[in-house]
Formats: structure tokens, C-alpha cells, sequence
């Protein structure tokens, strides 16, 4: 026995015309009806504005930049998703002038609600892609360090790393 189930789709006007495979025949309601030029140019004018006016609120408060050659290095392309976040944390609580800050494990834990073994990991990655360095002195919380993804290690610190405390 053979059942054969026929299915018709009504294709909206706006695509007739247009070869669509199997796969965007499916997905036609997902698809936004084009604007016409004229409204396309108001919509885009009007969004142009309301980043416009938010970017000028916004100049009172911090910031933290992410220049384009962290994409032309390729670091958005090999970083995974969570160290990211991670950085851009690190980035919006250092101090401009230095890149440096302060912000323990267990805070940084507490405000991503993940445990404290789970940002080593980040931390290590970002270490590890030279994006930060990390420095304890004596028993006090470690500070952190933003490093530019321009700039080479230098061989004075590779030494330093691997220096062995005297205790």
C-alpha cells in the first residue's frame, strides 16, 4: 500500500518570480517582506539617530574598548564565548590608565553565578591568548593585568614567570 500526501504552499506575491529550493519553500513565512526605498531610508535614519542620541547619554559613563585588530588578529575568531565575557568584565572594572584591577575569583564567581573553578578556566584562557597576566603579591588578591593584543610578550617577563618563589 502507497499513501501519498500532496502539500501546497501558497507563495506570497512579493516572492513570485524568485527560484526558492526545498529548503526556503519551508521557510517562506520566516522571511521579511522587502521595504520599499524610501521606507528602508526613514528606517534607517530613524536607527542611525537613536544610536546616535544613546552614544552621547552614554559619554558620562565608563567604557571599555575593543579595537578592530581584535578582529583582524583573529582573537573573536579562536576566543570561546565565555572568556570573552570574562574580558570584557575585566575590561569594564580596570583602570583606564593601566588595565589593571582587582576583582577576586569569588567575586568574579558571584556575579557570573558560576563556580570558581569555571572562571580559572576562563582566566587561564585568557592567559594563555596573552590577554591578560595575572600577579599576586604575598597573600593578597591578585591583580589583573589587560594586555594589548598588539604587543609581543617581552623576554623580562617571560623570565619573571618563570622565576621560582624564594619560600
Amino acid at each position: 500500500m502507497k499513501i501519498i500526501i500532496t502539500i501546497e504552499i501558497e507563495i506570497p506575491p512579493w516572492l513570485e518570480g524568485f527560484y526558492m529550493g526545498p529548503f526556503y519553500q519551508r521557510r517562506w513565512k520566516l522571511m521579511k517582506k522587502p521595504l520599499e526605498k524610501n521606507e528602508a531610508d526613514k528606517l534607517m535614519a530613524k536607527y542611525r539617530q537613536e544610536y546616535k542620541e544613546w552614544r552621547n547619554n552614554k559619554k558620562k559613563e565608563g567604557f571599555f574598548v575593543i579595537y578592530n585588530s581584535f578582529f583582524t588578529n583573529e582573537l573573536l575568531k579562536t576566543i570561546s564565548g565565555n572568556s570573552l565575557k570574562l574580558y570584557i568584565y575585566l575590561g569594564i572594572h580596570s583602570k583606564n590608565n593601566t588595565g589593571e584591577s582587582w576583582h577576586s575569583l569569588e567575586r568574579i564567581a558571584e556575579y557570573f553565578e558560576k563556580d570558581m573553578r569555571t572562571i580559572g578556566r576562563w582566566i587561564k584562557e585568557l592567559e594563555d591568548i596573552n590577554l591578560i597576566k595575572r600577579v599576586q603579591k604575598g597573600l593578597r588578591i591578585p591583580n589583573t593585568f589587560l594586555i594589548g593584543y598588539n604587543k609581543k610578550e617581552k623576554e623580562e617577563d617571560i623570565h619573571l614567570q618563570q622565576e621560582e618563589l624564594p619560600f
